[in-house]
């Protein structure tokens, strides 16, 4: 990124070649002194021109005792141009973060309208308005897997298929959650706590603010790696056996070994009962009813075991952040493990499937 008190200077009209090769000299061999540089063809030029802009640091040009013009025409000399033609110009005095969020229109997808706080007075009365601004999270409903995902959740709304029995989901967990434009939905549509994870603490802030700002204070975010944390496992945790999921000591290894090749019967209230869970144990049924999961493709197939872990059954898994040609690959992760592909949304190139753990919840 340009320190906004980089100067900047731009070079007269070059042949492409001269101008690539300029602006990658300039790069490499004007360090400190040059900050950035690039060439791009000059608009509405029939000749079709290119010019090389570079940003200079006034405070190593006073450090290095020289003059930026002169520096510059010795970097032009070293990439073979006799005379470049550099001469300084202003930088441009633009907002552009507000520029960014003023060209993002608000999205709708069903009953949900995601917008910016420059859209508020467009705010629909019979939707679930949910203000996202454009920044360094993940997630501002823009873009198709964003979208596709809000799609997915409108279409379990509608058919009341979410939860037990078709009643609302216990308990949500979105991974990867970004801006948190996706747990916000869910909280805000279906009136239950939603967790939520992310690897980067700039965007579980960000998300933090957002549910703040958009009436959602009980959303649990924290900075995790998938679903490695004790919030996730405390609110889901999947199906777990009954007894404790310990590792034996060596001596009680051996003691079942031997209990197992003797096949003598053991008394009622024999204390070696407890080393062997009774056949056909049941589970607790516990984990997520709906599970999101929007970042990319390969991140997703080696978290196919993490993320079914937190599945109850009949639960549901909303995936994307894939492209359409990797939908196989990603299904090849997850069917073998008990899944079943309902249904898959595609906007544009990318794709966001909706899986479902068979099973009564």
């Amino acid at each position: 990124m340009v320190d906004a008190d980089a100067q900047r200077f731009v070079s007269a009209a070059l042949a492409r070649e001269d101008a690539q090769r300029l602006a990658a000299v300039a790069g490499e061999a004007g360090w400190p002194l040059v900050v950035a540089a690039s060439a791009f063809e000059l608009p509405d030029d029939a000749a079709a021109a290119w010019q090389v802009e570079v940003f200079c640091d006034a405070a190593q040009a006073a450090v290095l005792e020289a003059s930026i013009e002169e520096h510059l025409q010795e970097l032009a000399a070293l990439a073979g141009i006799a005379e470049a033609g550099f001469r300084p110009e202003a930088l441009p005095d633009v907002d552009w973060v507000a520029r960014v969020q003023q060209g993002l229109r608000p999205v709708r997808a069903g009953r949900f309208f995601v917008h910016g706080a420059h859209d508020r007075q467009q705010r629909a009365l019979h939707a679930i308005n949910i203000e996202i601004e454009a920044g360094q999270a993940f997630g501002t409903g823009h873009h198709g897997t964003t979208q596709g995902c809000l799609l997915a959740l409108e279409w379990l709304l509608k058919r009341r298929h979410l939860g037990p029995s078709g009643m609302c989901p216990i308990r949500v967990l979105d991974v990867g959650t970004g801006s948190g434009v996706l747990g916000i939905a869910a909280a805000r549509a279906l009136k239950v706590r939603v967790v939520a994870t992310d690897i980067d603490p700039v965007a579980v802030a960000t998300a933090r603010e957002n549910a703040r700002l958009n009436g959602v204070p009980g959303m649990r975010l924290v900075v995790a790696a998938g679903t490695r944390h004790a919030l996730v496992q405390r609110f889901g945790g999947g199906e777990r056996p009954l007894h404790r999921a310990v590792i034996p000591r060596p001596g009680v290894q051996r003691v079942r070994r031997a209990l197992a090749a003797s096949r003598v019967p053991q008394a009622l209230y024999s204390r070696w009962r407890v080393l062997r869970p009774p056949p056909g144990m049941p589970v607790r049924q516990n984990g997520h009813d709906l599970v999101f999961a929007n970042i990319l493709a390969r991140p997703l197939m080696r978290m196919a075991a993490e993320l079914r872990a937190q599945m109850r059954p009949g639960g549901w898994l909303v995936l994307s952040g894939l492209l359409r040609q990797q939908e196989a690959m990603v299904l090849a992760a997850f069917l073998p493990r008990g899944l079943r592909l309902e249904r898959r949304w595609r906007l544009g190139e990318w794709s966001t499937l909706l899986l479902r753990l068979p099973g009564v919840a």
